[in-house]
C-alpha cells in the first residue's frame, strides 16, 4: 500500500508536469554505465524520467544532472527490484547532481525498487550534488571471498559529503534539502554518513532523515556534521550498531560538529555506547524517543557555537541503559557541553544511575526536573524484510514512534462516542451527584453552543476528603485532538489529566471562570482513559464534556482504524467472579482468546494476564477495575472489581 501512494504520488507529479512543459522517458541501458551530460547523447532535461531496468546488476554513475525546483529529474526502477551488487566503488553514485529524485517505487509489488551494494557506497550523493531526494531504496553489505577483512564490503550505506578537510572555499558550498526516507540499510560500517566529519565543510541546509530502518552497522547506524539549518531526524528504527567494536564509533546516532537540528519519534536499541551523541552546538531539541540497551545519551562541545543555542531532551524513555564496566561510570545523560544550557523534563528512566540523571562536568544544567524513575514496558515491534510495523497489541504510549505507514492519511477528527457507563467515580457516598452526569447529554453540540442542563458532578461536601477524581474509561486507545468542558458557575479548579505508562499526567487545570459555557482546551495526546480531578477549589459545576479525535488501532498514530471499526456483537460479554474476590478472580467470556488488565483505583495497571484465573494474593484490600480486551477484535469490555481478602 505504501508503494501505491507513492505510485500515486508518482503519477500526479507526472501529470502536472506535462502541463508545463514536454516529459521524456530515457531508458538507461544495460551498456551504459558512467554517464557525464553532454557526453554520447546523454542530456536528460527538467522534469525527464530516467528508468533502470530490473535485469540490471551493474554500477551506475551520472555526473553533472539537474533538474529544477519544479520539475525534478526522477531516476525509478522498471518490471521490477533492481538489484546491482558490485565491486566498484559504489553501486550508483550521483556526482554533481541537483533537484533529482531517486525512488524505488516503480513496481507496486515491490517495496524496495532498489537494491545497492557496492565496495565502498551503496549509494553515493557526492562532490556538490544539492536538492535530492531518495526514497524505497534497500543497501546491503557484499561479502568478497579474496579480502581478508571480516566485514562486508559496503562501507556507506548512503554518503553525501565533499571533502573539503576543513578548508572549503567561501562562501562555504551548500546541500539543500535532502530527503532521505523509507530506505532499508542494514549489513554495512555505516548507514548513513551524511556531512563531513571536519569542520567547516559544505553546509547541510533543510535534511530531512525519517521513516528508515537501519540495523547491523559495524559503526554508527546515522551520522551527521555541519548540517546547519532545519535538521529533522525523526520517526527511524535504528538496531544493532557498532558491531565492530571500534571505540569511537559505537553509538546509534551522533550529531557532529556544526550542527543544530530536531531528533524525534525515533527508536533506537542495542549498541555498546550511546543511543545519542551529540557534538553540535546549535539549537538541539531530543523528544519522543525510545532509547533501549545503550549508555543513554552523551553530549560534548567542539569547534562551532551557535549564538543562544540550547540543548532541550524532553519526553524520552531511556530502558535498560547500561554501565560502562570499565570505569563503573554510568547516569543516564553524560553533559559535558561547555556552552549551551540544558534543559531536560519529562523523560522517563527504568535503571537507577550512579551519579544521578545528568552528571554534568560544567555545573548544573539549566533545568533537570520531574525527569521520572518508573517501570519502563518494552517496546514490542516486527521488522519483516526490511519494513518496520508495531505490534497491534504492544503498549499504547509509544504510538507515532518509529517508521510509520504512509498509506493511511490521519483522519478527519470526530466527535468521540462518551455515554454514562464510561463514568468511573473514584468517590461514592450517598449525598454526591454521579461523575455519569458529565456524559448524559452527549446529543448537544459544543460547536453550535447547545447548552446541557443536567446535573453538575459533585463528588464531595467535605473538602477534608480531596482530591477527588472520576475517570472516563474510553475503552479503546483513542488520538484526541480537542476537550470541550460545559463551565455552569464561575466556581472552582477543574484538572485534566491522562493516562500514560501506568502514570497519571496532568495536561491542564481549568479555572473554570465563564457561566454556562463551552471552554475549548487543544490536546494531540493518545490515551483510554481521561481523568478530572477537584485538589484545592471543590465547587466546580460541570455537567458535560465533549471530546474529539479519532480511534487508534494500534502504536501508530497512522494506523487509526476509524475507516474499518470491528464490527462487535452486543451479545459479547465478559463476566469477573466471584465479586468481591479473595486471592482468586475467574475471567468468564463469550471470546476465544483475551487479555486482562488489572487497574489500581489510580488507574495504574497493577497486573495483565491472559489466563481465566487470575491470582490475586499480591494486590491490596480496596477497588479495583478489569479491563479485558479480545484479541482477535479488539473489543474491550470494562468491570469493577473488590478485592477483600
Amino acid at each position: 500500500m505504501r508503494i501505491i501512494r507513492s505510485l500515486l504520488t508518482f503519477v500526479m507529479a507526472f501529470f502536472i508536469v506535462q502541463t508545463a512543459i514536454t516529459q521524456n522517458e530515457i531508458i538507461i541501458t544495460s551498456t551504459q554505465k558512467y554517464l557525464v551530460v553532454g557526453d554520447n547523447g546523454f542530456n536528460p532535461q527538467p522534469g525527464d524520467v530516467l528508468k533502470v531496468l530490473a535485469d540490471r546488476t551493474d554500477w551506475i554513475k551520472i555526473v553533472g544532472m539537474e533538474g529544477s525546483e519544479e520539475n525534478p529529474i526522477t531516476i525509478v526502477n522498471e518490471g521490477g527490484q533492481v538489484h546491482i551488487h558490485t565491486d566498484a566503488w559504489g553501486a550508483l553514485e550521483l556526482k554533481d547532481c541537483k533537484h533529482v529524485i531517486l525512488t524505488g517505487s516503480g513496481d507496486p509489488n515491490t517495496r524496495y525498487g532498489f537494491k545497492l551494494e557496492g565496495k565502498t557506497a551503496g549509494l553515493g550523493l557526492t562532490e556538490l550534488s544539492s536538492n535530492i531526494t531518495v526514497e524505497f531504496v534497500e543497501i546491503g553489505g557484499i561479502e568478497s571471498s579474496t579480502s581478508p577483512d571480516p566485514y562486508p564490503w559496503t562501507f556507506f550505506g548512503i554518503v553525501a559529503k565533499k571533502d573539503f578537510s576543513g578548508n572549503p572555499p567561501s562562501p562555504y558550498p551548500q546541500f539543500r534539502d535532502l530527503i532521505i526516507h523509507d530506505t532499508y540499510i542494514h549489513d554495512v560500517h555505516e548507514g548513513m554518513y551524511l556531512g563531513e566529519t571536519k569542520s567547516p565543510g559544505m553546509e547541510f541546509i533543510g535534511m530531512k532523515v525519517y521513516n528508515n530502518v537501519v540495523i547491523n552497522t559495524y559503526k554508527e547506524a546515522i551520522q551527521i556534521a555541519n548540517s546547519v539549518q532545519d535538521i529533522e531526524i525523526n520517526n527511524n528504527f535504528l538496531m544493532n550498531s557498532g558491531l565492530a567494536g571500534d571505540y569511537s564509533h559505537t553509538n546509534l546516532l551522533q550529531i557532529g560538529d556544526n550542527s543544530q537540528g530536531k531528533v524525534y519519534n525515533n527508536i533506537l536499541i542495542d549498541c555498546p555506547a550511546y543511543g545519542i551523541i551529540v557534538f553540535g552546538t546549535g539549537q538541539i531539541e531530543i523528544s519522543n524517543n525510545f532509547i533501549e540497551n545503550t549508555r543513554g545519551m552523551f553530549c560534548d562541545d567542539r569547534d562551532f557555537i551557535f549564538e543562544n543555542a540550547e540543548m532541550h531532551i524532553n519526553n524520552n524513555y531511556f530502558r535498560n541503559s547500561i554501565v560502562n564496566e570499565a570505569t563503573n561510570d554510568f547516569q543516564i545523560i553524560k553533559y559535558y557541553n561547555q556552552y549551551m544550557d540544558l534543559y531536560a523534563s519529562n523523560n522517563v528512566y527504568n535503571t537507577e544511575p550512579k551519579w544521578g540523571f545528568i552528571n554534568s562536568i560544567v555545573g548544573d544544567p539549566a533545568l533537570d526536573e520531574d525527569n521520572i524513575f518508573a517501570d519502563i514496558q518494552s517496546i514490542s515491534y516486527n521488522v519483516i524484510e526490511g519494513e518496520f510495523e508495531l505490534d497491534e497489541f504492544g503498549p499504547f504510549e509509544y504510538f507515532g514512534f518509529g517508521p510509520s505507514s504512509l498509506d493511511q492519511p490521519t483522519p478527519d477528527k470526530q466527535r468521540i462516542h462518551l455515554d454514562p457507563s464510561m463514568a468511573i467515580d473514584l468517590y461514592q457516598h450517598p449525598e454526591v451527584w454521579s461523575a455519569t452526569n458529565l456524559l448524559d447529554e452527549q446529543n448537544l453540540d459544543p460547536l453550535a453552543d447547545e447548552h446541557p442542563i443536567s446535573k453538575y458532578w459533585m463528588p464531595g461536601r467535605n473538602k477534608k476528603r480531596a482530591p477527588y477524581h472520576a475517570i472516563i474509561n474510553l475503552g479503546a486507545q483513542y488520538y484526541i485532538e480537542d476537550l470541550y468542558i460545559h463551565d455552569l458557575h464561575q466556581d472552582g479548579d477543574i484538572t485534566i489529566s491522562y493516562l500514560v505508562n501506568g502514570e497519571w499526567i496532568d495536561l491542564l487545570t481549568d479555572p473554570c471562570l465563564n457561566s454556562n459555557a463551552w471552554n475549548h482546551h487543544e490536546l494531540k495526546i493518545s490515551s483510554s482513559q481521561i481523568r478530572l480531578s477537584m485538589y484545592t477549589s471543590l465547587k466546580a459545576r460541570i455537567n458535560e464534556i465533549a471530546l474529539y479525535g479519532y480511534q487508534l488501532k494500534s502504536g501508530s498514530i497512522n494506523e487509526a482504524n476509524n475507516i474499518a471499526v470491528p464490527s462487535f456483537q452486543k451479545d459479547n460479554f465478559i463476566k469477573v467472579y466471584p465479586n468481591p474476590a479473595s486471592d482468586w478472580v475467574t475471567i468468564q467470556s463469550s471470546f476465544d482468546r483475551i487479555s486482562t488488565d488489572i487497574i489500581d483505583s489510580n488507574g495504574r495497571v497493577v497486573l495483565r494476564s491472559q489466563e481465566k484465573q487470575v491470582k490475586l494474593s499480591e494486590l491490596s484490600n480496596g477497588l479495583y477495575f478489569t479491563r479485558s480486551r479480545d484479541i482477535k477484535s479488539g473489543q474491550v469490555i470494562t468491570n469493577r472489581l473488590i478485592i477483600n481478602h
